[in-house]
């Protein structure tokens, strides 16, 4: 399994991705933020950390879990995510942290 790397999803900021659950439920969800942590080293064959950000749909909160991410051109990663703060807007923002 190749390691997921912040330049994997470089391409993909600010675009849709679907959540998709066990049960095969799907949340949309948009590629806001891509953040790069400072790592005090970085052993060969281990990623740089980094951390995603996304924004879901407006009054759906989506559980602390792993999910399949979805890209819309159809590439896909498991992950796990946390929702961690609601928008004055009623859409709820999510983190997914590599390290």
């Amino acid at each position: 399994m190749k390691t997921i790397s912040h330049e994997d999803f470089s391409d993909k900021l600010q675009s849709s991705f679907d959540l998709i659950d066990e049960q095969g439920q799907s949340l949309s969800v948009v590629l806001e933020k891509i953040e790069r942590f400072p790592a005090q080293r970085v052993t060969e064959g281990f990623r740089e950390p980094f951390g995603l950000i996304f924004v879901g749909t407006h009054g759906v909160l989506c559980p602390q879990g792993n999910y399949l991410l979805r890209h819309v051109s159809g590439w896909d990663t498991p992950m796990f995510i946390v929702p961690v703060a609601e928008r004055p807007d009623g859409a709820y923002v999510y983190q997914a942290i590599y390290n």
